[in-house]
């Protein structure tokens, strides 16, 4: 689908040399200058909010598609089941494990809707937070190579949410029903803020994306350079407001191959990458605008 492009991307060097390999302008590390590095991460994070937050109205879109509608339901036909794919999915292993019983499957699905929500929404903070010059990591070429290391770190919630998620859920029931049980009972108050499933959710996440989150290094570095080529190709300059990675990759490319030749390249890729660019942009907000419908209708029925 995408012609393959000169790899400008940083060398992979030895730990040693990459310690000592100053990072192009504006990036920089902490010890290197402390006032830059802050105001690069606060500014990464004021950038990060707002997209993570349309990731997490996708998903919630994603998520009562595919457990709450009857999209899937000849797909729950075909595996035996004769409810709804919202029935199928509200019961799903409740009567088989002590673990997932009917109520404790009831948070267990909450923890994937819930958990699901916060994985996406911190990737796109990694997104924009991701400095491809301080990390080695295998280079992406082209769009065919995205979905496998996309799906790969969408897999891995799931595992990673059960095997981390049984003994924070266990540690819960012992916190509430032990050693903290006496206090606990005397301050219902700091119980119901302190130990509900939502502190739980969020370490679980927490964990998983920092796990989860590697085969995303290629995937950030090959959407924010074909980012950074078509603004090099359209000969505009990074504004103040990008984030410090994005304005570094602008003017290396720039500085590195020249505008004529990314431009050249660019035209030599097929039209329908762009289309299908432009596609996934506008795909990803149609579900964040449904999600916002879903919240403001559904979660108030």
């Amino acid at each position: 689908m995408s012609a393959l492009r000169t790899d400008t991307s940083p060398p992979v060097a030895s730990s040693e040399r990459h310690r000592r390999t100053p990072l192009p302008w504006p990036t920089c590390r902490f010890r290197e200058n402390p006032w830059r590095w802050t105001i690069n991460k606060a500014q990464e994070l004021a950038i990060s909010v707002p997209f993570s937050h349309v990731f997490l109205l996708a998903w919630i879109t994603v998520y009562f598609i595919l457990t709450q509608t009857a999209l899937l339901n000849p797909l729950v036909h075909a595996l035996g089941y004769h409810g709804t794919t919202k029935q199928w999915w509200d019961t799903l292993l409740s009567r088989h494990y002590r673990l997932l019983s009917s109520r404790s499957w009831t948070n267990w699905r909450h923890m994937f809707r819930s958990g699901g929500e916060a994985y996406l929404g911190t990737l796109a903070v990694l997104f924009f937070t991701f400095n491809p010059y301080r990390h080695e990591f295998k280079h992406l070429h082209a769009y065919w190579q995205l979905p496998s290391r996309i799906l790969l770190t969408l897999l891995l919630a799931i595992p990673l949410f059960v095997i981390i998620g049984v003994p924070v859920h266990e540690l819960q029931h012992w916190l509430r029903t032990g050693a903290l049980a006496p206090a606990l009972s005397s301050h219902p108050s700091l119980a119901q803020k302190l130990y509900t499933d939502a502190w739980t959710t969020k370490l679980v996440v927490f964990i998983a994306v920092f796990i989860g989150r590697r085969p995303m290094f290629g995937v950030f570095e090959f959407v924010m350079r074909r980012f950074a080529e078509r603004r090099v190709a359209a000969g505009k300059p990074a504004h103040a407001w990008h984030t410090a990675p994005y304005r570094a990759m602008v003017r290396t490319i720039a500085t590195e191959e020249g505008v004529e030749a990314v431009r050249t390249r660019r035209e030599q890729r097929s039209s329908i990458v762009g289309r299908l660019e432009l596609a996934s942009i506008a795909l990803v907000l149609v579900l964040a605008v449904y999600g916002v419908y879903i919240i403001n209708h559904y979660a108030h029925t």
